[in-house]
C-alpha cells in the first residue's frame, strides 16, 4: 500500500474518533481536520482498505456533565421562597427560624432575649399576652381564672387597685369620692370604722377615746351625745309589794316588766327591753356576786328619769359601780319607772349593805340576814332601806315584816 492511502486512512480514523467523542464540532470543516472532507470515494476506498487490513481495538470514553445542588434551607442563601436563612445560625430561638421564617411574635417559636414567651395565639387572658409578654397585673389585660379587673396603670385609688380586684372597702386602698380610709382590717375601735368612713362619735362604735357610742343623737339614752358618758338606768318601784317576790329571779323579772310597761305611759322608749335586776340580797346571793356591773367593774353613769319638769331630763345617781357601793350615793334613788318622783312609804326591800353585799348593816337597825325565806314568804322579816337618804342607809336603814309592803329597787345590769 502506498504511503499515501495510509495517510488518509489514518485521518479518517481520526476525524471519526473525533466526532464520536464529541470533542470537537469544528473538525467537521475541511481545514480543521486535514482532509477529512475529501470525496466520498476515497473514503469508500479507504474505509474497504481499512477493513482488509487488521488494527488494534479503540476504547471510546464519554465526559458527562454535572447538575448544580438545589436550594435548601439552610444553605445560608435566601431563596425566593425563603423569608431569611442564616445558614448554622439558624433555630427556632434564633431571628430565623429552622423553617427559614423571620421569628415573630405569635409564631410559637420563643425568640431568645427578646420574648418572654410565645404560645402561638392572639388570646390576651392566657399567661402570655400581646408583645409575647408574660401576663401580669397591671398589663391592661384580664387573665382568667386569676385576675378580676386589670387597668393597665398602677394607681392604688381608682376602681381596679394594683392587686387586680375590684376597690372594696376593706382592701387597704382608699378609693378617691368613694372612702373616707381604708386601714384594711376588720376593727370598728379604731380611726377607720369598717364602712371605710372616719371614726367619730355617733357611727356606733365605740373608740379608745369614747365611753360609749349608740350610733344615735338621743341625748336622753344609754349614751349621751357627745360619747362621753355611758348610762345605765335605775328606777324605784312605783308600786309595793310584800315580801314573797318569787325569789330573787322573780324579783328581777317584776323589775323587767316594769320598765316595759312604762312604754305605755309618759316615759318614751328608754327602759323597754333593758335588763334589770333587783337590788336584794338573801343568804346565799347578792349584788356584788351576781351583779355583771361589779365582775366588769362598771364605770359609766347611773341615772334615773325625771319626768317631773317640761323636758325630761336624766338625773345621775352614781359614777361607775365603785359609786353605787361607796356608802354615799350623787342623789337619791327617789324616781319610779315613769319618772316621778317617790314620796310616800319611802321603805324598799333589800337585806343588802351599802357595799353590795348581804345582811345586816352594822350602822342600822336590822336583823341577822332577814330575807323573808330568800324572799319567798310573807312569815317572818327582812331588811329594808329608805328612799330619801344618800348615805349608805339609802339600802341599809331597818327592818319590817314580810307581810307588810315596801319596794324595790330595780337596776340595769345588762
Amino acid at each position: 500500500m502506498s504511503s499515501r492511502p495510509r495517510q488518509r486512512h489514518l485521518l479518517s480514523t481520526a476525524c471519526l474518533l473525533a466526532a464520536l467523542s464529541a470533542l470537537s464540532s469544528a473538525c467537521l470543516s475541511a481545514g480543521e481536520c486535514g482532509g477529512c472532507g475529501e470525496s466520498e470515494s476515497e473514503t469508500s476506498s479507504s474505509t474497504a482498505s481499512t477493513s482488509s487490513t487488521s488494527s488494534p481495538t479503540t476504547t471510546i470514553s464519554s465526559t458527562t456533565t454535572s447538575t448544580p445542588n438545589e436550594p435548601t434551607c439552610g444553605d445560608g442563601q435566601v431563596d425566593i421562597d425563603e423569608e431569611c436563612d442564616d445558614g448554622e445560625d439558624n433555630g427556632d430561638d434564633r431571628k430565623c427560624t429552622s423553617e427559614c421564617t423571620n421569628n415573630v411574635c405569635g409564631d410559637g417559636y420563643l425568640l431568645s432575649g427578646v420574648e418572654e414567651c410565645d404560645d402561638g395565639n392572639n388570646s390576651n387572658t392566657d399567661e402570655c399576652v400581646d408583645g409575647c409578654k408574660l401576663a401580669t397585673c397591671g398589663d391592661g389585660f384580664i387573665q382568667e381564672d386569676k385576675e378580676e379587673c386589670d387597668d393597665g396603670n398602677d394607681v392604688d385609688t381608682d376602681a381596679c387597685p394594683t392587686s387586680c380586684k375590684p376597690a372594696s372597702c376593706g382592701d387597704g386602698f382608699v378609693r378617691l369620692g368613694k372612702e373616707e380610709c381604708d386601714d384594711g382590717n376588720q376593727s370598728n375601735a379604731d380611726a377607720c370604722t369598717n364602712a371605710c368612713k372616719l371614726a367619730a362619735c355617733g357611727d356606733g362604735h365605740v373608740q379608745p377615746d369614747e365611753a360609749c357610742d349608740d350610733g344615735n343623737s338621743d341625748d336622753l339614752d344609754a349614751c349621751s351625745n357627745d360619747c362621753a358618758t355611758e348610762r345605765r338606768f335605775v328606777f324605784v318601784t312605783a308600786d309595793v309589794y310584800e315580801g314573797d317576790l318569787g325569789g330573787l329571779y322573780g324579783a328581777d323579772a317584776l323589775c323587767e316588766s316594769l320598765a316595759d310597761d312604762a312604754l305605755a305611759d309618759d316615759v318614751p322608749e328608754l327602759l323597754a327591753g333593758r335588763a334589770f335586776k333587783a337590788w336584794l340580797s338573801d343568804d346565799t346571793q347578792s349584788p356584788s356576786t351576781r351583779f355583771f356591773a361589779k365582775l366588769e367593774d362598771y364605770g359609766g353613769t347611773y341615772v334615773m328619769i325625771d319626768t317631773t319638769k317640761k323636758q325630761i331630763e336624766l338625773i345621775p345617781v352614781a359614777v361607775g359601780w365603785s359609786g353605787l357601793v361607796s356608802g354615799m350615793l350623787d342623789h337619791p334613788l327617789d324616781h319610779d319607772q315613769h319618772g316621778a318622783i317617790v314620796n310616800t312609804n319611802n321603805t324598799v326591800w333589800s337585806n343588802t349593805k351599802p357595799d353590795g353585799t348581804g345582811g345586816k348593816w352594822a350602822w342600822a337597825n336590822q336583823m341577822d340576814d332577814s330575807h323573808c325565806l330568800k324572799w319567798s314568804s310573807v312569815i317572818g322579816g327582812g331588811n329594808t332601806g329608805a328612799i330619801s337618804p344618800q348615805s349608805g342607809n339609802w339600802t341599809a336603814n331597818s327592818f319590817t315584816s314580810c307581810n307588810n309592803t315596801a319596794r324595790i329597787y330595780c337596776i340595769e345590769d345588762p
